[in-house]
């Protein structure tokens, strides 16, 4: 859910330095070692807090979207 929300992310590429496109090797590099990397290296109780905190962020920007 986390990988196909972020994998489909404008914002996230264009912070990268692609505006106009989304690369599928680049957006693999970009969340593997920069997103997903960082969060192996927390606690486990603290990767439950990130979870929740991310999946209350991406439903919340759903629901912007439909409203």
């Amino acid at each position: 859910m986390i990988f196909g929300h972020l994998m489909h992310n404008k914002v996230l590429f264009a912070s990268f330095g692609f505006p106009d496109s989304q690369p599928t090797m680049i957006g693999l590099v970009i969340i593997f070692q920069f997103i997903f990397s960082p969060y192996n290296e927390v606690s486990p109780e603290h990767k439950v807090l990130i979870l929740l905190t991310v999946c209350h962020v991406i439903i919340f920007s759903l629901v912007l979207r439909v409203w």
